[in-house]
């Protein structure tokens, strides 16, 4: 898959973005959120498995993460999954991102939550403006609205970050061609 490519020799992380039960309340049990989590859960997975760092961000005065993503964080090894909590929209107006992905060598985000056209929005924009380049598909965010259409999603992501973004909407999660022996990008340490 060539747009593949345009991430190889790339150091990501992982940014959770808001995935907490305030956000889902509405959906938080149909077919779509069930999904999304279990997309979200395989990322996860990977990034374990190929030592990628999570950021978690969650919008403060709000309740926790997602019960299901916070257990399977416990799995990583301490210092490479870390809680962020954020006042705005955007997950850099957090002072400490920035600075624990640069730490971690860290010049690529990809981008799980919701919801689709706010916070994760606002916070890849944040990662553009902090020279992060960025990455999503259409099956690992969301928005718990009837607002929500892939194909609109992808062209104001676009429009708005341009050659900043890789932003897949097939059904295979972002992460799975990337990880072929073939196409390897680089694990931080």
């Amino acid at each position: 898959m060539p747009l593949f490519q345009n991430l190889v020799g790339r150091t990501p992380a992982v940014l959770v973005v808001d995935m907490q039960d305030y956000f889902l309340r509405d959906a938080q049990d149909s077919e779509e959120v069930k999904y999304l989590i279990d997309r979200q859960l395989e990322v996860l997975g990977i990034c374990l498995t190929e030592g990628i760092p999570v950021g978690v961000l969650e919008y403060g005065g709000i309740n926790r993460t997602r019960r299901e993503l916070r257990n399977f964080a416990r799995n990583f090894p301490k210092g490479n999954v870390k809680t962020f909590v954020k006042q705005k929209n955007n997950g850099f107006s957090n002072k400490h991102l920035r600075p624990w992905l640069r730490d971690r060598n860290v010049d690529s985000v990809g981008l799980l939550g919701v919801n689709a056209d706010a916070c994760v929005l606002e916070t890849a924009i944040g990662a553009k403006n902090n020279c992060f380049y960025s990455f999503t598909s259409t099956d690992l965010i969301y928005n718990c609205d009837s607002s929500y259409f892939p194909q609109k999603v992808k062209r104001r992501y676009e429009q708005t970050l341009g050659d900043h973004l890789l932003f897949m909407t097939d059904e295979s999660c972002v992460f799975e061609g990337l990880l072929r022996d073939d196409r390897r990008i680089r694990r931080t340490s």
